[in-house]
């Protein structure tokens, strides 16, 4: 298992292909108890819900790295992974993609409520200015959207921003909700602008595009640079729980993987809109339904 307390030097980087660890099981993300995996070569996803799942359609390879010690005396992160984070704000999705294989990213994810699934079946996820444009009707958690970026779709790595989703659920208690579960090949196959911090923070407001979408601002959201970074994070954790990905694009349903749910109710209540996208649960409060900071902390208690 890949620990939290180690990230990859992709310097001595192996030339043999394997499967990650982090994507063989997806443990850190749930708290029931899963149901052993009969087949090796298969990533055992049933970690993140309290029932057996179906085998995943899609594996995906990548190169194994050598792990090093994450530093604890508050230095940046990116002296450990120079190697793989480019020092230029270049723009190729090449280095974006190496980078996010030597840490082993998993998924991304985009949390919703269950009314807009059937119309994301349809269309796909879409920006607020899309929708408009084509006169689609969808629930907006944030009305105000005071990043400024209405054209963009709002998604995290690994973990949702767990202030933000508690935030809407409390405000929306009578909605079903619902976290999709990414293809991380979003990263480097569409438009995107990466920020180490929520996009509308005042930090991040008034960063030009060009500068967002680099790769050295995506490999910033692994850095340290006011604080040290949390030990319980996994490598491929943004250092801070708002870090978020902008899509400028379409993102069309055969990059949703997984749809996770809170309760078994509600899995079974909307399985059905989506066309056979594999579902599961997480129990209430646990799994992608909790804080990161609990759930990675007592993972490496």
């Amino acid at each position: 298992m890949l620990h939290n307390k180690h990230i990859p030097n992709v310097k001595k980087a192996m030339a043999a292909k394997v499967i990650p660890e982090s994507m063989q099981s997806r443990k850190e993300i749930v708290l029931s108890n899963p149901p052993k995996n009969s087949n090796p070569r298969i990533p055992d996803t049933s970690a993140l819900s309290s029932e057996p799942l179906q085998s995943r359609k899609r594996l995906t390879t990548t190169v194994a790295a050598k792990i090093t010690r994450i530093p604890h005396d508050g230095r940046r992160i990116s002296g450990d992974v120079k190697h793989s984070s480019p020092t230029k704000a270049s723009q190729g999705p090449s280095e974006i993609r190496s980078f996010a294989e030597d840490l082993g990213i998993p998924h991304l994810v985009h949390f919703t409520r269950c009314d807009n699934l059937p119309s994301i079946m349809r269309h796909g996820l879409l920006s607020i200015t899309n929708c408009d444009a084509q006169d689609i009707r969808a629930f907006r958690n944030d009305s105000m959207r005071l990043d400024g970026q209405p054209d963009g779709i709002s998604l995290s790595i690994t973990f949702p921003n767990y202030r933000m989703f508690y935030k809407y659920r409390q405000l929306a208690t009578d909605a079903d909700w619902a976290v999709l579960i990414l293809s991380p090949r979003i990263l480097w196959e569409k438009e995107c602008g990466f920020y180490r911090y929520n996009a509308a923070d005042s930090r991040m407001r008034n960063r030009p595009r060009e500068l967002a979408s680099s790769s050295k601002a995506y490999c910033e959201m692994f850095e340290t640079p006011d604080a040290r970074r949390e030990h319980w994070l996994r490598a491929y954790d943004p250092t801070d729980p708002q870090a978020e990905v902008m899509v400028y694009e379409q993102i069309e349903t055969d990059l949703i993987e997984t749809v996770a749910f809170e309760t078994k109710a509600i899995k079974e209540k909307w399985s059905r809109v989506l066309g056979g996208i594999e579902t599961i649960y997480a129990g209430q409060g646990k799994g992608l339904f909790a804080s990161r900071a609990s759930l990675r902390a007592r993972k490496s208690a």
